[in-house]
């Protein structure tokens, strides 16, 4: 009847993951790059992005024809000390999708860059249809997939924060880990005070071990960078719960910590792969 048990609370989460699983989420490696525009200029204007690097990749191609064209000469011409606009001058050997035009969200303009073309070093330039020039500082960047905020009244640039980015991986993935492997725990009648304390405490230090090695790749290599780096340490750390588990629990027998760390890692490895699919969704986007 345990067997039982525990192959119906394993069926019941596993059933449970499959109604989370995003079906429409797009897994490809893609570089992107959004820019909102705050206090975008009452004069139509045109964005691009400044590169150190001269390219003749055409990125607009045909779409050239549908700009104006003083204005596209004046961005495409502009040069400074070694920086070129990518989009209308050129990138090199690689492709970068844009438009320099944004889309109107409420009181902004969103600009969305991306494919391989997308630089981590570079400058923004803006040229309204008045012939003014506006170009930021350099910025750089290091998620896969970046939002940056560009005040055209201040020329103030707002940049992801690297501590923010990693905290909020972390928290992502440790609290609904840490829930779920609570909940077997109280399924598998194991739930006392030093058991919860136990699985907080190995939580804690192997969600870190998995946010400092699929985490950072997430982060700055994509989702499918993420997915390779994912079973084999998740195969690490279901030798250390099994191990810390199998020493730590009380209240139980040998065997039926084993089972729990099982159990408890199996679901936890489904969930991970799920996690990581929403952040690149809702936190890297």
């Amino acid at each position: 009847m345990k067997g039982l048990r525990t192959m119906l609370i394993v069926m019941l989460l596993l059933l449970f993951y499959v109604t989370l699983f995003p079906v429409n989420a797009d897994m490809g490696p893609k570089p992107s790059l959004k820019i909102i525009v705050k206090n975008p200029s009452d004069d139509a204007y045109y964005l691009d992005l400044l590169i150190q690097e001269e390219g003749d990749f055409d990125n607009l191609g045909e779409e050239r024809q549908n700009y104006d064209k003083n204005m596209l000469e004046l961005l495409s011409s502009h040069e400074i000390n070694g920086w070129y606009p990518a989009l209308t001058h050129g990138t090199k050997n690689v492709p970068l999708f844009g438009k320099l035009i944004g889309i109107q969200e409420g009181k902004t303009n969103v600009h969305s860059f991306s494919y391989m073309g997308v630089p981590t070093d570079f400058k923004i330039i803006l040229v309204t249809k008045g012939g003014l020039i506006q170009v930021s500082d350099e910025i750089h960047t290091f998620l896969f997939q970046t939002t940056i905020v560009y005040d055209m009244e201040s020329g103030r640039v707002i940049a992801p924060s690297i501590v923010v980015a990693y905290l909020s991986q972390f928290a992502f993935t440790f609290i609904p880990t840490l829930l779920l492997e609570a909940l077997i725990l109280y399924l598998m009648k194991l739930w006392t005070k030093h058991n919860l304390k136990t699985i907080l405490v190995v939580n804690l230090a192997t969600q870190v071990f998995m946010s400092a090695i699929v985490g950072t790749a997430l982060l700055k290599m994509g989702i499918l960078s993420a997915f390779i780096l994912l079973i084999p340490v998740e195969i690490a750390i279901l030798i250390i719960e099994t191990i810390a588990y199998r020493f730590l629990l009380k209240d139980g027998e040998n065997k039926k910590y084993v089972l729990y760390a099982l159990v408890a890692n199996l679901n936890s490895a489904a969930l991970g792969f799920i996690l990581i699919i929403y952040e690149s969704i809702l936190i890297l986007k």
